[in-house]
């Protein structure tokens, strides 16, 4: 019997990483995100919640990418946030290796810290981002690059307008969550 699905899109074929739990930045109740989710309707508050780990990897060398995802999967995939903000770390700090590798490290303890404390760990992961460049002395322009994760990355506006408070927050030293006090943590070590 020949299978008419994409092994990439059955779920056969996945493993438990492929299906994992959120908490709703609005209401916290926990949304279950599949891999191939892109947002997904919070049951409690009934918002919309995009996917932190949304992945279609497959798409990149699959020959049959565009019959099953359609137009959307001309050119390259979409990447997980996480891997795009680490691209970016590499667009804003060319030549600067060490420096890149300690962002990243603290890229995955901020990660690992919002979910022990079962927080959105995007807002924090972006916050992070502009803070460690911008202290590097590499990004002018923080609204520009926040602008640029909405509408070249599409990141979900909600988490930038929570990094955007975040950074507020560094700046006003009044930290009102506990993710500015996960900033204050990673920045601080």
């Amino acid at each position: 019997m020949i299978s008419s699905k994409c092994p990439g899109q059955d779920t056969r074929y996945w493993t438990a990483e492929d299906i994992h739990e959120e908490p709703c930045p609005h209401c916290g109740a926990l949304i279950e995100f599949w891999k191939t989710d892109i947002r997904v309707r919070c049951p409690q508050c009934k918002q919309k919640v995009a996917n932190p780990r949304f992945n279609l990897g497959c798409a990149e060398w699959c020959a049959y990418a565009e019959q099953c995802l359609g137009v959307a999967a001309r050119g390259t995939a979409p990447l997980p946030l996480r891997q795009v903000l680490e691209q970016e770390l590499s667009r804003l700090l060319p030549g600067l290796p060490l420096q890149q590798k300690k962002l990243k490290e603290k890229l995955s303890a901020a990660e690992e810290k919002c979910r022990e404390e079962k927080a959105d760990p995007l807002p924090v992961l972006i916050a992070l981002v502009v803070l460690g460049v911008g202290e590097l002395g590499r990004l002018n322009d923080s609204e520009l690059f926040l602008n640029k994760l909405i509408e070249e990355h599409h990141f979900p506006v909600e988490a930038v307008a929570k990094a955007r408070t975040l950074l507020q927050q560094w700046h006003g030293q009044t930290f009102e969550d506990e993710a500015g006090k996960f900033l204050v943590e990673l920045l601080g070590s």
